[in-house]
């Protein structure tokens, strides 16, 4: 079951997806601030830990997309990281955009803010960087009222090193379309989470009633579409995954 930070009376949790990456640039400072000015319960977020160790909230595994630039962020130091434009290739509105580590994010955002940490994987799941997990437990233990956080992957790997080292703190775990037929509540089972996040085109009303029925939390994404954010309401889901915070709180008014 999903900590008690988690559930709300009359509607689910608003959780912006990457911050309020239509009104700055994803994973910044900038866009978690704009996310819960529009009214969200919390954040989501990605981390992965660069060449120096660090633990860079960034999606991409290359910069390509964010930053104009072919930089693989797992073979990057900080000290180059840090300096980089990761708005400006986005938006122009964005421009002189920055990217931070997770214990700057979780200092500087308010105590009651919930947070979804997504520990990114790499392709294979077997080549995984499973230091992010222990690094990433320490990170979060040491931030104050860590039954705020829930940690998510695809990864299985990921989710079973994190839950050795951080067992206090509420895991999900993360699936879409793609991948392996594995997925869902029978993995949900063998890793002992406390929540599904499921994309939201998983999400039919029959397997919502069903993960639900076996006690798991239910943290959909990416919903964007107000009719869609009520119908998930009806059916009973924990929390949503948005990258319109502001239209789907408005929704659940």
């Amino acid at each position: 079951m999903l900590p008690e930070a988690f559930r709300r009376t009359g509607r689910p949790v608003v959780l912006g997806h990457r911050g309020s990456p239509l009104e700055r640039a994803e994973n910044t400072l900038a866009s978690f601030q704009a996310a819960l000015a529009e009214g969200a319960d919390g954040v989501e977020l990605d981390v992965m830990r660069c060449a120096s160790g660090e633990l860079v909230v960034v999606h991409d595994p290359e910069l390509t997309r964010l930053a104009s630039r072919r930089l693989e962020v797992r073979k990057t130091s900080w000290s180059i990281l840090r300096g980089l434009d990761v708005g400006g290739a986005l938006d122009s509105r964005f421009a002189g955009a920055r990217l931070s580590l997770l214990p700057e994010v979780l200092e500087a955002l308010p105590e009651s803010a919930l947070v979804n940490v997504e520990l990114k994987g790499q392709d294979s799941p077997w080549a995984v960087d499973l230091g992010l997990a222990g690094a990433a437990a320490l990170a979060l233990r040491g931030a104050p009222s860590p039954d705020r956080f829930l940690v998510s992957s695809f990864n299985p790997l990921l989710l079973l090193a994190f839950q050795r080292a951080g067992p206090e703190i509420a895991t999900a775990f993360l699936f879409g379309d793609r991948g392996s037929g594995l997925r869902g509540a029978p993995l949900g089972r063998l890793l002992r989470v406390q929540s599904l996040n499921p994309s939201v085109s998983r999400c039919s009303a029959r397997s919502l009633r069903h993960w639900k029925a076996q006690g798991y939390g239910i943290c959909v994404w990416t919903v964007d579409e107000p009719a869609a954010a009520i119908a998930l309401h009806e059916s009973g889901v924990d929390c949503v995954i948005t990258n319109r915070p502001k239209k789907i709180r408005e929704a659940f008014k």
